[in-house]
């Protein structure tokens, strides 16, 4: 996790393989193919606001997220995570309407 914005034009996410395995050359492919399906299926990004509770079960599987929401989010109150298909992810926003929108 980060905390920091988009860099324009693009975007910043850190990430990494399930098996711990960093994301290399040859997942580029792969990832575009998504990314691109994403976009033109249009789908629809939805803002989310989830007590703590709720935001550590969704994210239980990423030590990283775990260990954002135990650092930022105080008991007892919400945040805010961002859904586009099957993707949730832990966003202060606001994002786009939907996917294929730019900018």
């Amino acid at each position: 996790m980060v905390l920091r914005p988009r860099i324009p034009p693009g975007f910043y996410y850190d990430m990494a393989n399930m098996d711990g395995r960093a994301v290399a050359e040859e997942d580029e492919k792969a990832l575009k193919t998504i990314a691109g399906s994403v976009i033109k299926e249009k789908q629809p990004i939805v803002r989310l606001e989830m007590a703590k509770d709720e935001l550590l079960e969704t994210f239980k599987y990423s030590k990283y997220k775990e260990y954002f929401i135990n650092q930022r989010v105080p008991e007892g109150t919400k945040s805010t995570a961002y859904r586009c298909g099957p993707l949730i992810d832990l966003c202060r926003g606001p994002n786009k309407p939907r996917a294929h929108i730019a900018g």
